[in-house]
C-alpha cells in the first residue's frame, strides 16, 4: 500500500473501549483513511468510516496530536466538528480518530480525572509542593548478611517466638513430631 500523497494522515482507532484513571483508549485495531479527508463532508467521512470498520459509528471522537489523549480529545458529531478536525489534520498532517462502541461518559471521566485549576491550593510554606534542586538523595546500601546472621541468632532459640509461630513436622518414619521456629 502506498503511503498517502500530500493529505493528512487519518488512523482510526476501533473495535475497543475506553478506560479511565487515566484515559486511555487500548486500540485493537487501527486502520488508516485512504482517501483524502478534505475532499470529503462531514457525512461522507462518516459513511466511509462506516463502511471501513464495518460498524456504525455514532460516538466519533479525534485526539489532537502531541496531547494527551484526556487534554486533547475532541467531538466529531457535525459539520462545524468536522471542520476543526480538517485543520487539525491539516496543521499536524496526522490525526487520530477514536470510536466509542460502548457509550462511555468520556467527559465526565476527564473532568474527574483533572482537577480544575480553582480547585488547586498552592503555599509557598507547604515545602512538598516544590521539588527542590539542592535535595540529596543517596541510595541506602541494604542491610549486610551478617547483621541478617546475628539476628537470626538472637532469634532462633526463643521460647516466645516458638510458642508464637511453631512448625510441627512429622517424620513418619519415627513417628514423631518435631517444632521448628519459623522465621520469614
Amino acid at each position: 500500500m502506498e503511503e498517502n500523497q500530500g493529505f493528512p494522515k487519518v488512523d482510526i482507532h476501533y473495535n475497543s473501549t475506553f478506560v479511565p484513571n487515566p484515559l486511555v483508549y487500548f486500540a485493537l485495531l487501527v486502520l488508516r483513511l485512504n482517501e483524502d479527508a478534505n475532499k470529503l463532508g462531514f457525512f461522507d467521512f462518516i459513511k466511509y468510516v462506516d463502511k471501513l470498520i464495518d460498524f456504525q459509528c455514532k460516538h466519533v471522537y479525534y485526539r489532537i496530536p502531541e496531547v494527551r489523549l484526556s487534554e486533547g480529545l475532541q467531538t466529531l458529531q457535525n459539520e462545524c466538528d468536522y471542520s476543526e478536525f480538517l485543520e487539525v489534520a491539516n496543521d499536524n498532517r496526522h490525526v487520530d480518530v477514536y470510536i466509542d462502541h460502548d457509550n462511555e461518559p468520556l467527559f465526565e471521566w476527564i473532568q474527574k480525572e483533572e482537577p480544575d485549576d480553582e480547585d488547586l491550593v498552592y503555599s509557598e510554606e507547604d515545602v512538598d509542593s516544590v521539588l527542590a534542586d539542592d535535595e540529596n538523595c543517596e541510595h541506602e546500601e541494604d542491610e549486610s548478611v551478617t547483621s541478617r546472621k546475628r539476628i537470626f541468632k538472637r532469634t532462633y532459640n526463643d521460647k516466645f517466638l516458638k510458642k508464637l509461630c511453631p512448625v510441627v513436622v512429622e517424620d513418619e518414619d519415627e513417628k514423631r513430631q518435631t517444632t521448628f521456629s519459623y522465621l520469614p
